[in-house]
Order: structure tokens, then C-alpha cells, then sequence
């Protein structure tokens, strides 16, 4: 699998700052084309901390570099969606993508995209959703020690126990964007919040990456990631052969700080109570002062 055009390439952004959020992102994104392939059909894009999107083109002569950009540009456009207003935008993506293709004359093609969306900040929860063999891990640090908390299964034939057409391998997709999909998308919601790391990837890097050796990378950079993560660890999948696009989308927050909410019944008693006191204190030192 193999984009064109990337809605975000071989940059590393600098660490994000919501306003008011008390919350500090760092993202790191990194894609380039696998060995000999003219274009990278692999696609990315995110709007942090709300939407962070990776999609694989299929390759071949198919147009996998038009169906994963629309499905990058698409699918990180939606705000706090729910599973049912996911499953929606990706069937509707379906269609589009077929029906451009078939405008512009080209042979069918079709994507497989990996992504996550921030449902509520608060909570620090998030939609996680896939199809087909693009990986999302989410990692916790444990005392001293980051560690793989959740990883995105496969929905590839093999792990799906379906029988692949003739000459496609067990390892392929199962499910596919654009040509018409065969299963449901995939679904977990997680609580992503500070000593937190999310990895989203196409298959050119985790099939040739580890979790283990992507474990041991996390732990190099304990405290904090180098603003070109994204880029050593397509490095390190080249490292280990992988002649496959490659695409790495890092997302962790660096900080979060309790903010005040003056919603709350108990934080406006106490306000008024404080204010009680500063007022009765008030009154006593002005007593005390005219009696001096």
C-alpha cells in the first residue's frame, strides 16, 4: 500500500496550546513513500487535540493516493462524533470516492484509515475508529516505565477468519474504503489524558516495528518525545526493511492543569465562604484600627 496531496507531510508542528484548556500537545507527523514507489499513497491530517486521522492508500494502479486523501481531509473534519455519526461519514466517504474516481477516469481505488477524536476534554475521552489494517496503540506510563495499554486489531483476512480472493494474500485488508465496504467499522472509546502517548500508523510501519521496539522508544524519551518522533520512527521501520509508504502520527500531553470550575454548586459555596471571611476580616481590622 501507498499520497497525494498530503494534508500534512514530513513536518514536525510544534507543540499545540489550547487557550483556557490549561493543556499543552505535543504532534509529531512524519509520511514518506516506501522504496521504489513513485507516490506515496499514504495520507494524514488532524486539527489537535480534537481530531488526528491516518489513511493508507491501497496501491497497485488503483488511485489509493485520492481515496486517502479524501478520507484524511473528511474524516479529521468531524467534531466530537459519536460511533453511529462515524460509521455515517465513512459510508458517505465510500461513495465519494468511488464516484470521483469514476469522474476523473480512473481505476477504482480504496483506503484503509486509522483515527481518533476528542469526544469530551474534560473527561479526556476519545472515539478511536478504524478499517482495515492501519494501527492505533495507546500507551501509560507506570511509575517510571511507558507501556502498551490498548492496541487497534487488524481487520485484515487472516485475523478476520475470511478467505481472501484469489491472489491476495491472508495479510491484506478485509475491509476497505472506496470499493465498497465488506464489515462494520471498527470502535473503542479510551481515556487519553496526561502521561499519555497515542500512535497512529499506517501497516509499511507496524509490520516492521514491534510493539516492543516501539516500547523501548518510548521509554528512551521518559519525560518528554523529541518534536521529530514521528520522523526516527519511520526511520526505524526503513531500519527494518519495510519497502512499504510509511506514515507515523504521534499525539501526547505534555500537561494538563486543573482548571476552576465555577459551575460546580461546591466550588461557588466555597467562593462565597471565602469571601465571607475576607469581609469579616475586613471589618474587624477597620473596628481595631479605630480604636488605636
Amino acid at each position: 500500500m501507498n499520497t497525494t496531496p498530503h494534508l500534512a507531510d514530513t513536518g514536525q508542528p510544534a507543540p499545540s496550546f489550547q487557550p483556557g484548556t490549561g493543556e499543552l500537545w505535543r504532534v509529531s507527523a512524519y509520511s514518506r513513500a516506501g522504496v521504489n514507489h513513485a507516490v506515496n499513497q499514504d495520507s494524514l491530517a488532524f486539527r489537535s487535540p480534537d481530531a488526528f486521522v491516518v489513511a493508507d492508500g491501497v496501491g497497485g494502479g488503483a488511485r489509493g493516493d485520492i481515496a486517502s486523501a479524501m478520507l484524511a481531509k473528511g474524516l479529521s473534519a468531524l467534531y466530537q462524533p459519536d460511533e453511529p455519526a462515524v460509521d455515517m461519514a465513512i459510508s458517505s466517504l465510500d461513495k465519494d470516492i468511488a464516484s470521483k474516481l469514476n469522474k476523473l477516469g480512473e481505476e477504482a481505488g480504496a483506503s484503509v484509515v486509522a483515527c481518533i477524536w476528542r469526544l469530551d476534554g474534560s473527561a479526556g475521552e476519545y472515539l478511536a475508529s478504524w478499517v482495515g489494517d492501519c494501527q492505533i496503540s495507546h500507551w501509560k506510563k507506570t511509575s517510571a516505565i511507558w507501556e502498551l495499554s490498548w492496541q487497534s486489531t487488524e481487520q485484515s483476512y487472516e485475523h478476520c477468519g475470511l478467505q481472501p480472493p484469489a491472489g491476495v494474500s491472508l495479510q491484506s485488508p478485509a475491509n476497505m474504503v472506496g470499493c465498497g465496504m465488506g464489515l462494520p467499522v471498527s470502535h473503542q472509546r479510551l481515556k487519553f489524558d496526561s502521561n499519555e502517548r497515542i500512535v497512529l500508523s499506517s501497516d509499511g510501519f507496524w509490520r516492521s516495528v514491534s510493539a516492543a521496539q516501539l516500547g523501548n522508544f518510548m521509554n528512551q524519551f521518559s519525560d518528554q518525545l523529541p518534536v521529530n518522533a514521528a520522523e526516527q520512527l519511520c526511520a526505524m521501520a526503513l531500519q527494518s526493511f519495510s519497502e512499504d509508504d510509511i506514515t507515523v502520527l504521534v499525539v501526547e500531553q505534555i500537561i494538563k492543569q486543573r482548571q476552576f470550575d465555577w459551575t460546580t454548586m461546591y466550588n461557588r459555596f466555597n467562593v462565597v465562604i471565602a469571601a465571607g471571611l475576607l469581609l469579616a476580616l475586613s471589618v474587624l481590622l477597620w473596628l481595631a484600627w479605630g480604636q488605636i
